[in-house]
C-alpha cells in the first residue's frame, strides 16, 4: 500500500500562528481563505479566539472569536460559502454540542442547530457538497461512540445515518476523497491507537473496511484534503510514541504515499492542517515533551508526488450550472471504450443514469427532467470514479 516518494520537496516555515501556542484547535478553508482557532493554550486554558492566515502577506490576522464558551477538541467542516464549528469540551471538560456557521466575507458567526451526536470530544467530520458528516468521539464519561450523522446546510438539520462499524473511537483522521469519506486510525477506549481505514459512501449510507491499513497506529494527526487527496501529518499512538510521518492518501487508487516530515518539531499531536491554493499547511500542536507550539509549515508539492492517473484529470463537466444539459468532455485516447454515469440527489438517491462512449468531443447529458437543485454526478471509467457537485437551474 505504501509507496516511497523520491520527489525532491521541502517544507517551508511560514509565519507563526497568530495566537498563543496551543493544541487541539480547529482549522478550515472557506471561500479560498484559511482560518484557525480555539484549542488549549499553555497553562491548560481553553480558548475561542480565531485567526485568518493570509498567504499573500504571510501573516495571521485576528478575526471575530467563536461565540459561546471557549473550547478544545471541537470539529469543523466547510461548504462553498460557509464553514461550521461544532462541539468540543469546555474548561471543565464538560461536553459541548452547540454549533456556529462562519461567513468569511461578512466576518460573521451565526448559531446553528446543535450537534445531536453522543460524543463531543475529537469527533470525525467531513463534507461533500452542502452536506456535512460527523460522528464518533468521546463523551464526558470517557466513553467512545460510533454514531454517525448528516448535517444539511440548506435546512439546518441533522439526520442520523448508519453507525460506524469499527471500534468506537475519537481523534481519527477524516476527509473526503473521490466522493467518499474516509475515517482513518484514532484512539479507542483502551487509549491505544488504531491502524485501520474505513470508507463511507454517502450515496448508499454504507461503510466498507478497506483491506489496507496504516504502517503504524496513528491518532490525533493533522489532516485535511488537498486537491484530490487526503493528508495526515504526525500524531501518536495514544500512549507515548509520537510520529513525524507525513502521509498522502489517494482515494482514487486507494494508496498511501510517504512525503518528507516537517523538519523541526515534526513529532507532534493535536496539530491542525488546512489547504490553501492547493498547498498544505500544518500549524500548532504539542510535542512528546509537552511543549505546545505555534509554528506553521507549508508543503507545496502534494500534487506533484501523488499518483494523479485518475479520471479527474481527464474529464471536464460544463456548463455548471446547467439549464437543459451538461456536457462531458473526455480528454482520453480511448475512443472505443464505454463509460457510464449516475446522478444522485443530496439525499443519496440515484435519480438518473446512463452510458456514454468516450470520444474527444463533448457528450450531452440531458437533465431537463430533473428538478432544479444540487446533485452529485458520478462518472465511471475502469476502476476510477469522477465525482462533481452540479447545479441544475432551469
Amino acid at each position: 500500500m505504501f509507496n516511497c516518494c523520491t520527489a525532491k520537496a521541502q517544507w517551508l516555515q511560514v509565519a507563526d500562528f497568530g495566537g498563543t501556542e496551543r493544541d487541539d484547535l480547529v482549522a478550515f478553508t472557506c471561500q479560498n481563505r484559511a482560518f484557525a482557532g480555539t484549542g488549549m493554550e499553555i497553562g491548560y486554558q481553553v480558548t475561542n479566539d480565531f485567526y485568518e492566515y493570509k498567504a499573500d502577506i504571510n501573516q495571521w490576522i485576528g478575526v471575530a472569536p467563536l461565540p459561546g464558551v471557549a473550547r478544545q477538541y471541537a470539529f469543523s467542516f466547510s461548504f462553498p460559502n460557509l464553514a461550521c464549528v461544532y462541539a468540543g469540551i469546555n474548561q471543565n471538560s464538560n461536553d459541548l454540542k452547540d454549533g456556529y456557521a462562519f461567513n468569511p466575507s461578512q466576518q460573521l458567526w451565526t448559531s446553528i442547530a446543535n450537534y445531536p451526536g453522543a460524543g463531543a470530544r475529537g469527533c470525525a467530520a467531513a463534507s461533500i457538497g452542502n452536506l456535512g458528516f460527523a460522528g464518533l468521539g468521546r463523551d464526558a464519561n470517557n466513553l467512545m461512540h460510533n454514531d454517525w450523522w448528516q448535517y444539511n446546510l440548506d435546512s439546518n438539520t441533522w439526520q442520523q445515518k448508519s453507525n460506524f462499524p469499527g471500534a468506537a473511537r475519537n481523534l481519527t483522521a477524516c476527509f473526503e476523497s473521490n466522493g467518499f469519506i474516509y475515517v482513518i486510525g484514532g484512539i479507542g477506549i483502551n487509549d491505544l491507537a488504531y491502524d485501520d481505514i474505513w470508507q463511507y459512501d454517502p450515496t448508499n449510507d454504507s461503510w466498507l473496511g478497506l483491506p489496507i491499513g496504516l504502517a503504524q497506529p496513528i491518532a490525533s494527526s493533522a489532516f485535511c484534503k488537498v486537491k484530490y487527496s487526503g493528508v495526515m501529518v504526525s500524531g501518536y499512538d495514544g500512549q507515548s510514541l509520537y510520529t513525524d510521518n507525513a502521509l498522502v492518501f489517494d482515494g482514487f487508487n486507494l494508496t498511501m504515499n510517504n512525503i518528507p516530515s516537517i523538519p523541526i518539531d515534526g513529532q507532534r499531536k493535536g496539530a491542525k492542517a488546512f489547504s490553501l491554493n492547493d498547498e498544505l499547511y500544518v500549524t500548532c500542536g504539542i510535542t512528546s515533551n509537552n511543549v505546545r507550539l505555534k509554528s506553521t509549515w507549508k508543503y507545496n508539492q502534494i500534487n506533484k508526488i501523488v499518483n494523479l492517473n485518475d479520471i479527474s484529470e481527464a474529464i471536464q463537466i460544463y456548463p455548471n450550472p446547467a439549464k437543459e444539459d451538461f456536457l462531458i468532455l473526455f480528454n482520453l485516447d480511448d475512443e472505443n471504450r464505454f463509460s457510464n454515469y449516475s446522478i444522485y440527489n443530496l439525499d443519496g438517491i440515484e435519480v438518473q443514469k446512463g452510458n456514454v462512449t468516450l470520444q474527444n468531443k463533448p457528450i450531452p447529458i440531458d437533465v431537463k427532467g430533473l428538478c432544479a437543485g444540487y446533485y452529485l454526478l458520478k462518472v465511471y471509467y475502469l476502476d476510477h470514479v469522477f465525482v462533481q457537485k452540479v447545479l441544475v437551474n432551469h
